[in-house]
């Protein structure tokens, strides 16, 4: 049996990194190491807004080229919004050390996760096995990350060098977006998200912003691996991700992955709820989590009709819940923040 795990910001949220847009936005307004000519001060205008999630801000970024003439300009301005997140998020990397508590949690999670099913999910779960004649005890993990950071690869390596756990079973791990290391990728899902009508067809401007475009031009071989990930998989587990447009060619394509097939699909969503909610509330819950998920795995060439795997949603989010609360995300923020800030104060200096 493979599951697949695809992680999105809130897994790296729930390790106290304070990697939210929030975060790096009060970062960069207040930063004086970029460039602040006229065509980075209006980016700055026009993406000063208190996002909830990331993929609110990429869809930003690609409106923001309405305000733009000149493509050369455009791109400009992005690479210093891309410089300013990669100096800012290689800050916390190099800050986050996981402890053996969150490693144990991160393995007990991945290894129990059905642990979590209420109990008509703990019997479709049981229904699952049964008519695949197979133990679901029994796994081999693949990981597809959309994050930057190197949180998962440092919890591995604690699991092997200090804790001597065994990771031979996680196959793979890839980042769809590219590492620090690597140069971050961030941007739109297509040219049509490009609000500048006549940057659409600019080679220079899809090679910006474009995220799919970019890995087709590099050719890394990181999409075709993605891809055979979620095709191998017999479940699909989401967690930390909001579904965002951005990236709707991963969410279309697990859509396709889906579809007349047996696979299940768990989505833990950002929401909690209270362990006494009614009966009737639980269903209606499950049931709008369920259809949110649906809307976001269909693209235009899918029947709406067309019969999915189940579509399983964790209603209580503990899940990879590492015991991390808000005024310790906020200290992390503020050690990082000014950290920065300080070492720009004394290059000028």
């Amino acid at each position: 049996m493979k599951l697949l795990l695809i992680f999105g910001n809130g897994f790296d949220l729930n390790l106290g990194m304070p990697t939210s847009y929030r975060h790096f936005l009060k970062y960069f307004m207040d930063s004086s190491a970029y460039d602040n000519s006229e065509n980075i001060i209006k980016l700055k205008s026009l993406i000063n807004k208190a996002y909830d999630k990331w993929a609110d801000f990429e869809v930003a970024l690609g409106e923001a080229s309405s305000q733009f003439d000149d493509s050369d300009n455009y791109i400009d301005a992005v690479e210093n919004v891309s410089q300013a997140l990669t100096v800012y998020l290689s800050e916390i990397d190099k800050r986050f050390e996981p402890n053996p508590n969150m490693v144990m949690k991160f393995f007990h999670d991945i290894e129990s996760f059905e642990g979590y099913f209420d109990l008509k999910q703990q019997h479709l779960w049981s229904r699952f096995g049964e008519s695949r004649q197979v133990d679901t005890k029994k796994w081999e993990y693949d990981i597809m990350t959309f994050n930057y950071t190197s949180s998962l690869e440092k919890i591995l390596s604690m699991a092997v060098s200090d804790l001597g756990g065994n990771v031979s079973l996680i196959k793979n791990i890839e980042h769809i977006h590219m590492t620090l290391k690597d140069g971050l990728l961030m941007g739109v899902n297509d040219e049509s998200q490009i609000a500048n009508r006549y940057f659409q067809s600019s080679y220079p401007v899809k090679s910006t912003i474009v995220k799919p475009f970019v890995n087709r031009e590099f050719d890394d071989g990181i999409d075709a691996k993605c891809r055979k990930m979620i095709n191998d998989a017999d479940v699909i587990l989401l967690f930390g991700v909001s579904l965002g447009k951005t990236d709707a060619d991963w969410w279309h394509y697990i859509g396709k992955a889906l579809l007349n097939s047996n696979k299940i699909l768990v989505y833990c969503p950002f929401d909690t709820e209270h362990h006494l909610q009614q009966k009737t509330q639980i269903l209606r819950r499950n049931h709008e989590f369920s259809m949110k998920v649906r809307a976001a795995l269909m693209s235009k060439d899918i029947d709406v009709l067309a019969p999915m795997g189940e579509i399983l949603p964790i209603r209580e989010n503990r899940m990879f819940d590492f015991a991390i609360d808000h005024s310790s995300l906020e200290v992390n923020f503020q050690l990082v923040y000014q950290e920065l800030l300080t070492k720009e104060s004394i290059k000028k200096a």
